[in-house]
């Protein structure tokens, strides 16, 4: 369980990792053209509340209810983003298959919340590296402008903004910063000559707007993405729970399946004859004389013999590969059906008989190995048992040498 865990959040993060640099990238060249400011170091405050504070608050509230109220189109635009990524699949295609690897259950929407928040949280990173870069290297200086507020409308939002961190006192607004970080273009004369205490205050913004970015750029993310996390955890877990339930019955069932199929029920539910043009593939490699026996029961005509069992050449296999019309594969009783013969019959179709053999003769198959064959064969939809009356070889003597039988 904890193994399939960790494969998951490999797998989300293998994939996230194109968007949350993107993201990075993204927030480094906006922060750093709106916070770098004009050519006297000024920056605009009110572009700053617009850029770190409503607009994280109005995407993650419209993220939020988008994935819970699916007419707001998050969904559909998680469709359409998840859908392009499967269909280019030269651009995508290690992140295709990392996606197809997480947990299938209302994952489009899950998976799209995800990352939105994992690149709002790297797109915060960056404009805090921004932040303390132009702090140390710059002498910033944060101003306002606007026609129709005054300063205690300004008070009066930025206090409300401020009230998450009321225990640091530095980075709560006062009506005396805000007054004389007020810029107005019509006197620039003033503006070129700021006072010492001007100056002071319009720096002194500089741990407002830090406590902004930590607050509603990076924290709230920060905790949507340990919640989205948690239910990563809690799908996964359902998901491995109603899986192992659903194996737990399916075994059950079979077993209680297998238990009451008696072996007259398995030859009324396979086939006895085939009466179409088929092809032999040896897979158990038995004589050519029993082959020849097999061929006399059949209604249908043998068109070709093949080989692709473990016996087999790589040409044989070759050719057996490239047969796409009916065949019929003999195998050994007793062995187990192999992942190889498996594979090899996914890309074709037939018939499959299981023989058992002793003292290079065939004889009855045991009704344990004939209801191992019958799940398998259940699998492969164009596949299906054959099962030959009197085949059994009621004679003493022994055929020819076959060093393949069963010791």
């Amino acid at each position: 369980m904890l193994l399939k865990k960790t494969m998951v959040f490999d797998g989300v993060t293998r994939i996230s990792k194109p968007i949350v640099w993107i993201s990075f990238i993204l927030g480094l060249v906006i922060s750093w053209s709106v916070l770098s400011g004009d050519s006297l170091g000024r920056v605009n405050l009110l572009y700053l509340i617009i850029l770190y504070v409503i607009f994280p608050c109005v995407s993650l509230i419209y993220s939020l209810l988008s994935y819970f109220y699916s007419p707001l189109q998050l969904g559909s635009l998680s469709t359409i983003i998840i859908s392009f990524v499967r269909n280019n699949s030269f651009v995508f295609k290690k992140y295709k298959n990392q996606y197809l690897k997480l947990p299938q259950s209302n994952s489009p929407k899950l998976v799209l919340l995800y990352f939105s928040q994992l690149s709002a949280m790297s797109f915060s990173v960056a404009s805090l590296l921004v932040l303390f870069v132009l702090l140390i290297a710059s002498d910033v200086h944060f101003i306002w402008r606007s026609t129709l507020l005054d300063s205690e409308h300004i008070l009066y939002g930025l206090q409300i903004i401020a009230l998450p961190w009321q225990f640091w006192q530095d980075a709560q607004p006062t009506l005396e910063m805000i007054s004389n970080s007020q810029d107005n273009r019509l006197f620039t004369e003033v503006v070129s000559q700021l006072s010492s205490s001007g100056t002071a205050v319009s720096t002194n913004w500089w741990q407002f707007v830090l406590a902004t970015q930590i607050f509603y750029a990076f924290l709230m993310r920060f905790v949507v993405v340990l919640l989205l996390q948690l239910s990563f955890k809690f799908q996964t877990k359902s998901n491995s729970k109603y899986a192992k339930n659903v194996q737990n019955s399916n075994s059950t069932y079979l077993k209680e399946r297998d238990n009451s199929v008696s072996k007259n029920q398995l030859f009324e539910t396979s086939m006895k004859d085939i009466t179409l043009d088929y092809a032999l593939n040896n897979w158990a490699n038995i004589p050519s004389i029993l082959l020849d026996r097999i061929e006399e029961k059949l209604s249908g005509i043998k068109v070709n013999t093949i080989n692709a069992g473990p016996s087999a050449t790589d040409s044989e296999r070759l050719i057996a590969d490239r047969w796409r019309e009916t065949q019929l594969i003999i195998v050994k009783s007793w062995e187990p059906p192999l992942a190889e013969l498996s594979d090899f019959m996914q890309n074709s179709m037939g018939y499959l008989l299981p023989l058992d053999l002793k003292n290079e003769k065939i004889v009855e198959c045991k009704d344990f190995h004939l209801q191992e064959w019958f799940r398998f064969v259940e699998k492969q939809p164009q596949w299906k048992l054959l099962l030959i009356p009197d085949l059994f070889d009621s004679s003493n003597e022994p055929l020819n040498n076959n060093p393949n039988d069963k010791s």
